[in-house]
């Protein structure tokens, strides 16, 4: 049976992967918080079970064995999470460490329910597309945040959570999912971006880093 820590792991290089080739070993410090000789300690282990390709200097990839464990588990995280928005009463910047500690306790048959009650959608709460029983992850076909353009209005559809203080800051903000949003300026030099929401004057500044945590629709 596949350990919690085994599961993170995995899941961890999947979403590093999905814009890089190569998980770097840093980086999967980084997001684990743990040391770059523990992360190497577990990628050799991982390595000899099959679930990931290793190479010092290039890093991490999963095989398609540990890939598909990675979607498994990313699958259950995003029913879990719609599941408690949708149904439980749950605010969106309540979910996360909930969805974190029972996905590695379901089983997939509770999965599969739990996508049926809720009617087998396609992203969960917060704009994340949930992969499918077999693996395939549903194209979501929205844009970055940080390419619209001064004066385009937008409706936002997808918030990263990975980086749950960033995620929450934004949250505070009142830019989640389903928020009409103007452009109004954009300071030259990757300086913040200055946005107004739907019925309201009030001019919220965010940081260039944090226009690309959200992926939106242009009305």
């Amino acid at each position: 049976m596949l350990t919690e820590s085994v599961e993170m792991y995995l899941l961890t290089i999947y979403r590093l992967t999905e814009d890089a080739s190569w998980a770097k070993t840093g980086q999967i410090a980084s997001a684990l918080a743990v040391s770059s000789s523990t992360v190497s300690g577990m990628l050799n282990r991982l390595e000899a079970d099959g679930l990931v390709h290793w190479e010092w200097r290039k890093g991490a990839i999963l095989t398609k064995s540990g890939q598909q464990i990675a979607l498994n588990r990313l699958r259950k995280q995003r029913l879990l999470k719609t599941f408690l928005v949708n149904l439980a009463g749950y605010q969106i910047d309540e979910v996360h460490e909930e969805a974190c500690r029972l996905e590695h306790v379901i089983s997939d048959r509770l999965a599969d329910s739990l996508e049926q009650m809720l009617g087998f959608p396609q992203v969960d709460s917060l704009g994340q597309p949930i992969p499918a029983a077999d693996g395939t992850v549903p194209p979501v076909e929205f844009i970055s945040l940080a390419t619209v353009r001064a004066g385009k209005t937008a409706v936002i559809r997808q918030i990263d959570d990975h980086e749950q203080d960033k995620f929450q800051y934004l949250c505070s903000l009142g830019l989640v999912p389903g928020t009409q949003i103007q452009v109004k300026e954009i300071a030259p030099m990757n300086g913040p971006m200055t946005l107004t929401t739907k019925g309201s004057d009030a001019k919220i500044y965010i940081a260039s880093e944090l226009t690309q945590k959200i992926k939106v629709e242009i009305e």
